[in-house]
């Protein structure tokens, strides 16, 4: 036996290991458990720390209880209310056990005796890196953020998976005030392509961000709770007006008196970090209370280094009009006391000695011993902060997950239950060598899971998607494996001679079909974005973990049982009789049923227009409303078809006040009479419908995602068929593009026809089928190749016929594995998840038909029916049409 086999098993385990190394722990510890277990010096004075925590938290809670009801009482007897205002920055100050623990270390102490701030680092975190900065207050802020972030399990998930924080943000009306719907539209657009970028920076991705009205907007974050990061929601409220203002330093340094301000100015503070002490440092400058420029004239900022002296600096480069306006101005400032200010939300930044004028672009350099890299980093950050209009925080809710807990709970079962039924399926069709597959399924799902984890990448029910899709195209080349060792051992071969030639004759296919796939991963990732992306990045994890885990992984497995005689005869049960039908003679019939359905489909998106998009596309009624009891989940999706609506419902709690909202987003003019019906049928519930609030919402998936999209699907369908041209020729990838477009326009449409409506996870799902599609497609026509090299006497129409009998077994029982997974969640699952697999069912019926009366005539047809032509791999055909004599030789 192969030495080799045994250290590719020893390395399958390894990777199984790192796998789980990176998955682990699988869920959150709580924060003050964790704080615990990192200590690394002084544990029982921070366990003393963690508990004045918690109490304060405890009294904060209490405080904000009180004032409520204080409010409450005052509304009631219709007085005036004043609130308690120590007690209110109490509050304020500790909300979450983290804000408590950040305000004793900074200002509070354990007591009395106590010297503060207290340093976390040295005192109980000393082996945990925390950068070089020397000022202890942000040393903490760095601790706890990255002790917060340990704290969590390593599997991210998107909104639609887990919740998140959700922000309503508004343009200021004042500086808007007159103008035109188009100006509006425009400075919202722009906020919320900077509010995108912040986000982005923060490492939280699949962020939905949506228009309400011309003047808000909707933000929302997946995995981002304000009671464990509070620092999240100063990064969503920081964008706001940048301005340039001119500024001069006080004589001495000292602040003026209130009378020696020249009229027209203020004094304003800019903070910087000792770099000798670490302390926070004041110094007050007399700035201008008028702009003299505002951000949008910089059209990039970033850091660099002297590549003489080492010192940061920042290149900042202007527009043309932004390059004019700060040469004029910089011109009058050279050698003369004034500064020019960088002003944020009215906050000093930095105020800038100007030694050359400006034109297109500029350098800026720190004073003295010049920025420090944090410094120089944060002065890009702002100068990258383009917005000239401001923006106030309205709302702030905390969002419950998309997929409420009984749908998470019944589709959590229904995949448990369709993975069992794949199990017994392939235990009992191929049985050792079904079982050897199944562990070849862990190593490749913990494989898919540990690179997700390891790189950050969230996980989202797009990505979930690809996860089923990559998992089915393992068990697909299995069965493709097992199928050839059947046929090996058919012709009287043993059964380890059986695992080689098997291996060998459907390495190609799963070669071919894995690449064209790859192909589709690898655009989405590049064009797409938002779930579009999500689906590229697993899609590409998850095959190159199919190929490794199937080639290599499996196979060594193979070897070891049938070479330690562990395994000397396999009774391949076959659930599929062998087929000798001729398929080709049935392409009229079956391409007539599928222009039939295609034309029904259409009519059916024609006929529903509008209606047939999701709220997300076509945007909608947001209502929300307060209750005294929840509805469930599956009681709001009843209730939505009867009366023919769609309903996407959330429950949420605002911050500050604990009040518990429903909120649905439903279709135009829908939403106060859904409200009305659900009030009607869940009475216990309680619904406020008089006061409950109606927003029309804008499309979540703006059009540029839309183009963007429909961009990366088409590029992927391209580069399949360039790479199937090649691989093969152009025949071949005709034929797949053409079964593969028969598969998408089929399933939207048979979906509307049965009510369905096009959303966001559809579009995972149609993703979904593009990719089975084209490996089952594929592998056939790798068949269809081989056995024109082996039949050189036989017509195309006959190799054709030959090669889906041959692959029938294959396309029957896969399409039939994956179908029991799909099935099972469309049972027992629910919500999105119904809806999804209900897509994908669909999808796997056509893929399957398709690949058999569809993509083999069109392939035909490419070539006018002559195997010449083929082997020739001319673009086109150069003879008339005449299968009755074309081909024989």
């Amino acid at each position: 036996m192969k030495s080799s086999i045994y250290w590719k098993i020893a390395f399958s385990v390894l990777l199984l290991v790192w796998a789980i190394w990176n998955l682990w722990p699988l869920s959150d510890t709580p924060f003050e458990q964790y704080l615990g277990q990192r200590a690394t010096a002084h544990a029982p004075e921070l366990q003393t720390l963690i508990k004045h925590a918690q109490d304060l938290t405890k009294q904060a809670a209490a405080d904000e209880t009180a004032l409520k009801a204080a409010e409450q009482a005052a509304a009631a007897a219709k007085q005036v209310y004043l609130p308690d205002t120590a007690k209110a920055e109490f509050v304020q100050r500790h909300r979450t056990f983290y804000l408590s623990l950040k305000s004793i270390c900074e200002d509070e102490g354990l007591g009395k005796d106590a010297k503060p701030p207290i340093d976390l680092w040295t005192e109980f975190f000393p082996g945990l890196n925390a950068g070089d900065t020397k000022n202890i207050k942000h040393r903490n802020d760095l601790i706890l953020a990255d002790l917060l972030k340990q704290s969590k399990g390593h599997i991210k998930y998107g909104l639609d998976l887990q919740g998140g924080l959700g922000f309503t943000l508004s343009l200021d009306d004042a500086s808007l005030n007159g103008a035109t719907s188009n100006v509006r539209a425009l400075s919202l657009q722009k906020a919320i392509e900077i509010i995108n970028k912040r986000i982005n920076g923060m490492g939280v991705s699949e962020t939905v961000t949506r228009p309400i009205g011309d003047s808000t907007v909707e933000i929302l974050m997946p995995g981002v709770s304000s009671k464990d990061n509070p620092d999240a929601v100063d990064v969503i409220k920081k964008p706001a007006k940048l301005e340039f203002r001119i500024a001069q330093a006080p004589p001495g340094g000292v602040a003026p008196t209130p009378d020696q301000i020249p009229l027209g100015y203020e004094v304003m503070m800019e903070e910087d970090e000792s770099q000798t002490t670490g302390d926070l440092v004041e110094t007050p400058y007399v700035v201008s209370s008028a702009a003299v420029a505002s951000g949008n004239i910089i059209s990039s900022a970033y850091p660099i280094t002297d590549p003489t002296t080492g010192q940061y600096k920042v290149a900042v480069n202007f527009t043309s009009e932004g390059g004019k306006l700060m040469g004029d101005l910089t011109a009058k400032l050279v050698n003369t006391p004034q500064l020019l200010a960088i002003v944020l939300d009215g906050k000093l930044n930095s105020a800038l000695r100007i030694k050359d004028a400006f034109s297109a672009s500029c350098v800026v350099e720190g004073g003295g011993a010049g920025f420090t890299q944090k410094e120089a980093f944060d002065l890009a950050n702002v100068l990258n902060n383009p917005l000239d209009k401001a923006l106030k925080l309205d709302e702030m809710t905390e969002v419950g997950p998309t997929l409420a807990q009984e749908a998470r709970d019944s589709s959590l079962k229904a995949g448990l239950l369709g993975t069992l039924l794949v199990i017994v399926f392939m235990c009992g069709i191929y049985s050792l060598a079904g079982f050897l597959s199944v562990l070849t399924l862990i190593l490749n799902v913990a494989m898919i899971l540990g690179v997700q984890a390891s790189l950050g990448a969230t996980l989202t029910l797009p990505g979930v998607a690809a996860l089923v899709l990559t998992i089915g195209m393992a068990v697909d080349a299995n069965i493709l494996i097992y199928e050839r060792m059947r046929e090996e051992m058919g012709h009287g071969k043993n059964l380890f001679n059986s695992l080689e030639a098997g291996h060998d004759r459907a390495l190609a296919s799963i070669l071919d079909s894995h690449v064209t796939s790859i192909i589709t991963a690898v655009i989405l990732m590049w064009l797409g974005t938002g779930p579009i992306k999500g689906f590229g990045v697993i899609l590409a994890i998850g095959l190159a973990a199919n190929l490794f885990c199937v080639l290599v992984f499996n196979y060594a497995l193979l070897e070891l049982v049938t070479g330690k005689n562990w395994l000397t005869k396999v009774n391949f049960r076959r659930l599929i009789p062998e087929v000798n039908l001729p398929f080709y003679s049935y392409r009229k019939i079956a391409i007539g049923c599928s222009i039939a359905v295609i034309l029904i489909g259409l009519g059916a998106i024609a006929y529903r227009g509008t209606s047939a998009l999701g709220t997300d596309f076509r945007g909608g009624d947001e209502v929300s409303v307060h209750f005294a009891q929840p509805i469930p989940q599956s009681g709001i999706d009843e209730v939505a078809k009867e009366n023919k609506v769609s309903a996407e419902a959330t429950y949420q709690t605002e911050l500050g006040t604990g009040v518990q909202m429903l909120k649905i987003q439903t279709d135009a003019g829908s939403g106060k009479p859904l409200l009305a019906a659900l009030a009607k049928k869940y009475p216990q519930a309680k619904l406020d419908v008089d006061n409950a609030s109606v927003n029309l919402i804008g499309a979540t998936v703006s059009q540029s995602l839309k183009w963007n999209a429909l961009l990366a699907v088409g590029l992927s369908l391209l580069g399949v068929m360039v790479y199937v041209a090649f691989r093969f020729e152009v025949g071949y990838a005709v034929g797949a593009i053409v079964a593969t477009l028969h598969d998408v326009i089929i399933t939207v449409g048979v979906y509307v026809l049965l009510g369905g409506q096009f959303t966001s996870p559809m579009v995972a799902a149609v993703l979904m089928i593009i990719g089975y599609s084209l490996n089952d497609t594929v592998i056939v026509f790798d068949r269809v190749r081989e056995e024109l090299k082996l039949n050189p006497h036989l017509k195309l129409v006959q190799v054709l016929d030959l090669a889906v009998n041959k692959t029938f077994s294959r396309t029957t029982m896969t399409s039939l594995t994956v179908f029991l997974a799909a099935f099972s969640l469309f049972v027992f699952g629910a919500g999105v998840v119904h809806e999804f697999a209900l897509v994908f069912m669909i999808g796997i019926a056509t893929g399957t038909a398709s690949s058999i009366f569809i993509a083999n005539p069109v392939f035909c047809w490419w070539h006018k029916g002559d195997r010449n032509h083929v082997e020739a791999r001319d673009f086109a055909p150069k003879y008339d049409w005449d299968s009755s004599t074309r081909g024989a030789s």
